[in-house]
């Protein structure tokens, strides 16, 4: 008796689902590396929006802390004007018979020692004023010849002649200003003004030619109506 060997070939509908099986496999391993590129790609684009909105955003910072800078500059620039304003104002003297008034010796010399100080209040601005004295209206000249006709000041004796104006340059700055370290420092702001002094020494015709000024003595007038003698003039009450 001999014995056969029988193979038992898959039905078609085996063959079917063993297909399907791998199929589905593929697919699966294929959805999840489509998940991984999209998911890749979502996380740039968040990245590039994200810095997108961060340039924007330091963009807008940088102007608006420099304007806020530049207010406060101004401010100082103009307190400083007003504490040399009143430095000059501040310059007058008693004198004998003439009284109250202006005394030139008095004016402060802040061109090569400038005034400055604190603005206050709580804030860190400071100011820096400079002041130069002229002969004529320094107003509408060139920096050449304000320094050109500018005059000598010492302190205790004021400018070498009785000046007529006097030039006022204040700036108004931040120290440790993370504004001004960009660009060229520039949040300090300058303002300027010139003062006009008033002067009562100019000759007029008529009225009394006043003798010892610096004395307790009666007004008296000059008269040519008696020869002069040679020790003093003549004069009558």
């Amino acid at each position: 008796m001999s014995l056969r060997t029988v193979r038992l070939r898959p039905s078609r509908l085996a063959r079917a689902a063993r297909a399907d099986r791998r199929g589905t496999g593929r697919r699966a391993r294929d959805d999840a590396g489509m998940a991984m590129v999209v998911l890749v790609s979502c996380l740039l684009v968040s990245g590039a929006l994200v810095v997108a909105v961060l340039g924007v955003l330091t963009s807008e910072l940088r102007p608006t802390a420099y304007q806020r800078s530049s207010v406060r500059t101004i401010s100082a620039a103009e307190s400083g004007l007003h504490v040399g304003l009143a430095t000059i104002r501040a310059a007058v003297s008693v004198r004998p018979v003439l009284g109250r008034g202006g005394d030139p010796t008095l004016l402060p010399c802040a061109d090569a020692d400038p005034l400055d100080g604190d603005v206050g209040g709580g804030s860190t601005a400071r100011y820096t004023v400079r002041i130069r004295y002229y002969a004529t209206d320094p107003r509408g000249q060139d920096a050449t010849w304000r320094d050109a006709n500018a005059m000598s000041c010492s302190t205790g004796r004021g400018p070498a002649t009785m000046p007529a104006y006097a030039l006022l340059e204040a700036t108004g700055s931040i120290p440790g200003d993370d504004t001004q370290s960009s660009a060229v420092d520039h949040s300090d702001r300058s303002q300027s003004v010139v003062y006009v002094f008033n002067s009562t020494d100019v000759g007029i015709l008529g009225g009394l030619v006043r003798t010892g000024g610096y004395s307790t003595a009666a007004d008296k007038c000059w008269t040519a109506a008696v020869p002069p003698s040679p020790d003093r003039a003549p004069s009558r009450p």
